[in-house]
């Protein structure tokens, strides 16, 4: 590419055009203050617009915001050619920001929907994305690309890893309300992805299950105590408010888990042997697992396992409908 160097003034920058902008940062303190300490290492790459005679950034938003706010009335740019394409001026905009650092999702949401709009078909999309570092997979490519259209509070989680892809694209397609109550959730207790995922599945089954409105199922009472109670750290919130969700989506599971862990608490069982239930309940089959060292706590085991037979917790725990 072509640029003929120039000096322009600040006020001759539309920053307003964001046609090309990819970054997501929006703080410039640091940049500002170490341009004001060196200067401009390198120049903003702009092009003139031929309506009014001002520029367009297609690179160094970020730069020339800076230079504004320390009041400085030129900048050194580059001038990009007339004569480039709009998808030249596409790349460029990409390549100066995906080829210094790594994109966050939103970024790359960004650089891949400015190239859809340019392009005739997936199969170049993808080919082109994958020349300046963007994902190459068509279908990640498409889930990426929803990310721009989203809420900008779940573009917000997205960008500072609170949530994940799949679970900021179903939050998107949800009512706004509900969606940013998942997200406080999330961000006060700290989900991984498979937990945000399981609130929203046990949110949404308990929804249908009781025939409520999502926003009804998150209004509970109980949670809003979980979250707020200042005598659990965010640990021992999230525990119980998955325990709590689960009981409401399964109560019959929940019964019988309550039950088991009473009826196996009145056995008094050795540390050393563990006893599980058939999973989920929906089995007949029982686990014994006993760990000894020597051949007396191997018979110890054995004898705390036989009297078992007797007891009135184990025969109820044994014939639960």
């Amino acid at each position: 590419m072509e640029y003929k160097a120039e000096t322009v003034t600040i006020d001759q920058i539309d920053e307003n055009d964001l046609t090309y902008r990819i970054t997501t940062q929006t703080n410039n303190d640091d940049l500002a203050a170490s341009i004001k300490e060196i200067g401009v290492l390198n120049s903003p790459i702009i092009e003139k617009r031929d309506a009014d005679a001002h520029f367009i950034i297609l690179s160094g938003f970020r730069r020339i915001n800076a230079c504004k706010a320390l009041k400085v009335r030129q900048i050194k740019a580059r001038i990009a050619s007339s004569k480039l394409t709009q998808l030249d001026r596409a790349k460029i905009a990409i390549s100066e920001n995906s080829f210094q650092r790594a994109l966050n999702p939103i970024e790359t949401s960004r650089a891949l929907n400015l190239l859809s709009g340019l392009m005739d078909n997936k199969d170049r999309l993808s080919k082109t994305a994958s020349r300046f570092a963007l994902p190459g997979n068509p279908k990640l490519i498409d889930s990426i690309m929803q990310l721009t259209v989203l809420p900008d509070p779940i573009q917000q989680t997205v960008i500072s890893g609170t949530v994940g892809l799949p679970v900021a694209l179903h939050l998107g397609k949800m009512e706004k309300t509900v969606a940013l109550m998942l997200l406080e959730i999330f961000e006060n207790l700290k989900f991984s992805l498979n937990k945000q995922r399981e609130l929203i599945l046990f949110s949404e089954e308990i929804s249908q299950r009781e025939d409520k409105a999502l926003i009804d199922v998150l209004k509970d009472p109980r949670i809003d105590a979980i979250i707020n109670n200042k005598d659990m750290d965010r640990s021992q919130k999230g525990r119980e408010l998955r325990r709590y969700l689960k009981q409401r989506r399964f109560p019959e599971l929940s019964h019988a888990e309550s039950v088991f862990e009473k009826e196996k608490k009145a056995l008094k069982l050795e540390n050393q042997i563990r006893f599980q239930p058939p999973l989920h309940f929906e089995g007949e089959t029982y686990t014994f697992q006993f760990q000894f060292r020597t051949v007396r706590e191997y018979k110890k085991r054995l004898e705390t396992l036989n009297r078992l037979v007797d007891h009135a917790s184990f025969t109820k725990i044994m014939t639960r409908p």
